[in-house]
Parts: structure tokens; sequence; C-alpha cells
């Protein structure tokens, strides 16, 4: 049975909908900060191609690691449903809704 305009715009509804619960989460980010935690609380980056070590900033550090693997979970899921959506729209774009 072929899909109605209705059901199309319903599916576009709901990834605008996901979409926009996404980006609330992004919101919720705190100072975040790409490197490796190491054993012992040793931090390390790289910063001009040097590698730093900030002993005393681990605890911050520790929490900016998870705040960077969030935000990486949460645009992986933003990417995966944008071209989803894409798709959708490609393939029929009157699905597309006005908003």
């Amino acid at each position: 049975m072929p899909t109605t305009h209705s059901s199309r715009s319903k599916t576009f509804n709901a990834y605008a909908k996901r979409f926009q619960e996404l980006k609330a989460d992004l919101a919720q980010i705190e100072y975040f900060s790409k490197g490796t935690f190491m054993a012992y609380y040793e931090w390390t980056y790289k910063a001009r191609g040097k590698t730093v070590l900030a002993p005393e900033a681990a605890p911050f550090f520790r929490a900016a690691a998870r705040q960077y693997r969030k935000l990486k979970t949460i645009l992986n899921r933003m990417e995966t449903l944008s071209r989803q959506a894409l798709g959708k729209i490609a393939k029929d774009p009157s699905s597309r809704s006005s908003t």
C-alpha cells in the first residue's frame, strides 16, 4: 500500500521533533575537552603538537572528558537523524513540513 502524504508528514515531524530534543540536549553540555584521562589522575592533551600534562586539573578534565563524549554522542545522533530525514525529503519533498 502506498504511503500517504499524512504518514510522510508524521514521519518528518517525528524527525524534526527528535532533532529539536537533541538540540536541547546540546544546551545542557558544560565545558568539554578532547583528551585522554590516564590512571593516577594524569591528564594529557595535545596543544600545538605537544603533549601537555596538567595533573592538578585532573578532576576538572575528567568531567570535561565526560562532557566531550556526551557532546560527540549527541552530535552523532543528530547527524544520523539528519541523514534519515534528508533521505526522506530527497525521495519526496512534499513530505517536508512548513517548520
